[in-house]
């Protein structure tokens, strides 16, 4: 139990960097639409979207911190997340979903979308569609295998 409070507080570590990470993000784009000519400036749509997506992984990864740190104070709780981690079935049924890669190909393709956001609409917005797609795709494979096993 030991080495699971360990990899626990290690996934707090990661959200934290992840809300100092979002956090500066937000501060690039908001950065970003103050400029000297309205030309220049980064279209205040893509704006809002990209710093609505900061702020939503930030208030997203506060939740699991949050969550995280009422499991590592809660004997019974943190025994309760160590059995839903490690069921077989709930194992077998992600990694037959794509498993953990799904996920993060859909992640590194959205934060491709973010950067491609400063260049071109219709690239940013083809590859928040593959993410969407990706994350669908996996969703439906998770419910399928779930209903099958």
């Amino acid at each position: 139990m030991e080495n699971f409070k360990k990899q626990i507080q290690k996934r707090q570590r990661i959200f934290i960097a992840g809300i100092m990470a979002a956090a500066a993000l937000m501060i690039v784009f908001s950065r970003s639409a103050v400029k000297s000519s309205p030309a220049e400036t980064y279209p205040f749509y893509l704006m809002g979207f990209s710093a609505g997506f900061s702020m939503a992984l930030t208030v997203r990864y506060a939740l699991l911190l949050g969550r995280y740190r009422k499991i590592l104070n809660d004997e019974t709780e943190l025994k309760k997340l160590y059995n839903e981690e490690n069921d077989e079935r709930n194992r077998m049924i992600s990694e037959k979903s794509g498993g953990m890669i799904v996920k993060y190909c859909a992640g590194v393709i959205v934060f491709a979308g973010l950067v491609s956001s400063f260049f071109s609409m219709i690239v940013m917005s083809t590859l928040m569609a593959c993410a969407f797609f990706l994350l669908i795709v996996r969703k439906a494979l998770m419910l399928y295998y779930s209903r099958k096993f």
